[in-house]
């Protein structure tokens, strides 16, 4: 089973404000209070579709200057009833001081379609 994920970590990655998009449409967001709660809503879903793990099974990055990059990020996740899934997001990054902050990402896959097809989630 995923150990508890920290939602509060994961939005220190994050800007005050980004954007996203995806085959299901396109979305903005806030980071603020609630946005580590989100996150950690976000995890708990997975969790109940059987994830066991994710990890990063390579990075492709691509610096725009000295302050922007685009980093197409190669995600691996195991699950407990069907087999591994392999998805990739591209991530929209700009140093803010000595930290480097996601304002956006682009989902390549329809992840909801992918769940449906392997019987995830009800289609």
């Amino acid at each position: 089973m995923v150990a508890k994920q920290d939602g509060g970590a994961a939005a220190q990655l994050y800007a005050d404000v980004f954007v996203a998009s995806s085959p299901a449409g396109l979305m903005s967001g806030v980071n603020d209070e609630s946005f580590a709660d989100v996150i950690n809503q976000g995890y708990g879903h997975y969790r109940s579709l059987g994830l066991e793990s994710m990890t990063i099974s390579g990075i492709d990055e691509r610096w725009l200057g000295d302050d922007h990059c685009v980093a197409t990020v190669h995600w691996h996740s195991t699950f407990t009833t069907t087999e591994p899934i392999d998805f990739e997001v591209t991530y929209l990054v700009r140093a803010d001081g000595d930290e480097l902050r996601i304002f956006g990402w682009v989902s390549h896959e329809d992840e909801a379609a992918v769940f449906r097809e392997r019987g995830l989630t009800p289609g």
